[in-house]
């Protein structure tokens, strides 16, 4: 792999991307006269897709999730025009930004990049390997779930942001069943109100009933109170 080339990823004229170099290779005592590529006796690789692992010379650390990581420069790269980490100085100021500096989010740099697609890139610039895709197949299958307009994975432990993304993939159904909801919430509504003012007038008229009766029993017990006090005729 020669300095001169730019990128490990070409496109070819059918637009299929072939890469060149996997940027796992690790330097060796008898590479010693190849490292002045990069930086003399430490530092072997491409600078701008470097991984926080390769920046601080862990080698042993390097795996499918450093390749994931270049994979998310090369995202955020196409995205924004620019890389993720100032590194137009000396080498040793970019590898410091490359292992410390966070990288400036997508969305501040171009508003028009969609959120999910912000979030898979960062997922892929995590610092720690643990924290980025395992591997570039699971990034493959985001990548393909965010096309499809499902939930990424990158996201799965927003409750919130979960409901907000069926709703949007599948608000024709939702809202034909939220109307339908509404409907019948409404009638049950109704049917409560007319029922409980039913039972207000069969309440009234039982107490008008039972004053009704108590009147006519008072009534009844005067009339038999006055009809004893009569005297009786000789």
């Amino acid at each position: 792999m020669k300095r001169s080339t730019r990128c490990n990823v070409r496109v070819d004229e059918r637009d299929e991307p072939f890469v060149l170099d996997f940027g796992l290779a690790k330097l060796t005592d008898d590479d010693s006269s190849a490292a002045g590529m990069t930086q003399t006796g430490q530092f072997l690789g491409s600078l701008p897709w470097t991984s926080p692992e390769q920046a601080r010379g862990a080698s042993a650390e390097t795996d499918l999730r450093t390749d994931v990581y270049a994979l998310g420069v090369m995202l955020y790269e196409l995205t924004t025009g620019r890389f993720p980490y100032e590194i137009a100085g000396g080498l040793r100021e970019a590898l410091e930004n490359i292992v410390n500096a966070e990288p400036r989010p997508p969305r501040q740099i171009r508003p028009q990049i969609d959120a999910d697609f912000e979030t898979i890139v960062l997922k892929c610039l995590q610092k720690q390997p643990e924290r980025r895709y395992q591997s570039a197949g699971e990034l493959a299958a985001d990548l393909r779930r965010y096309l499809a307009g499902e939930a990424i994975d990158a996201r799965r432990d927003s409750v919130s942001y979960m409901l907000r993304k069926s709703l949007r993939r599948h608000w024709l159904p939702i809202s034909v069943t939220a109307g339908l909801m509404v409907v019948i919430i409404a009638a049950l509504a109704t049917s409560l109100f007319f029922w409980s003012d039913a039972l207000r007038e069969r309440d009234a008229a039982l107490r008008a009933s039972l004053k009704a009766s108590n009147a006519a029993r008072v009534a009844g017990e005067a009339r038999a109170r006055g009809a004893r006090r009569r005297p009786r005729r000789s």
